[in-house]
């Protein structure tokens, strides 16, 4: 559904996607088969106004696309990207409570059970969503859990990463989280069968 897809695009992943559909920094990445035995829990990220956070948009062009934070307060985060695009989260995988020149302007409603902060092992979280955009409502739910502890490979980096996996009724969503950095390393999704790798943050 539209909505679903902007709140998607909003939230800002084995190995990548089906030969052939790959970019140049999409075989880039990899992930190592070993799963870590062991990862210090991951605190949830503290953010600060001005921040701003490069990352390679791989569905559009590979283009270096921008997010920047605009300001902070105890409902989540405001957010700008590089279309224009404002949007609010409580956090990374918290479907966005607001968005305004998203293709439209909208709201929603989020109940979350449980908590996967500090990200471990095991922890998981649902988010049950009931939204409008444009005069359309929706609703849906979310399930997010830490799935493993796994290093991957981005260029010549290495690096030590929670896998979370997010998943409703018609998509697969897939973070990659260190402790090293504020936002996703790498976010994927899969739909129809297929892994797509979405983007990529620039260190």
């Amino acid at each position: 559904m539209r909505v679903r897809r902007i709140s998607t695009i909003v939230l800002i992943t084995s190995t990548v996607v089906l030969a052939g559909c790959q970019t140049a920094q999409e075989k880039q990445f990899s992930q190592n088969t070993t799963q870590l035995n062991a990862l210090d829990p991951i605190e949830q990220s503290v953010f600060t106004a001005g921040e701003k956070f490069n990352y390679l948009d791989l569905l559009n062009s590979d283009e270096v696309r921008s997010t920047e934070v605009l300001a902070v307060d105890p409902t989540g985060t405001r957010f700008i990207d590089s279309s224009g695009c404002e949007f609010t989260q409580v956090d990374h995988f918290t479907p966005s409570t607001k968005w305004t020149n998203c293709n439209g302007d909208g709201s929603a409603e989020v109940v979350t059970e449980g908590n996967i902060w500090p990200l471990q092992i095991g922890n998981s979280v649902s988010y049950k969503v009931n939204g409008i955009h444009e005069g359309e409502s929706w609703s849906g739910t979310t399930i997010c859990e830490v799935q493993s502890a796994q290093n991957i490979v981005l260029g010549s980096e290495n690096y030590d990463t929670f896998k979370v996996v997010c998943k409703r009724k018609d998509r697969v969503k897939t973070y990659f989280m260190t402790a090293s950095a504020k936002q996703p390393l790498v976010y994927r999704s899969k739909k129809g069968g297929q892994y797509r790798t979405h983007q990529q943050l620039i260190r």
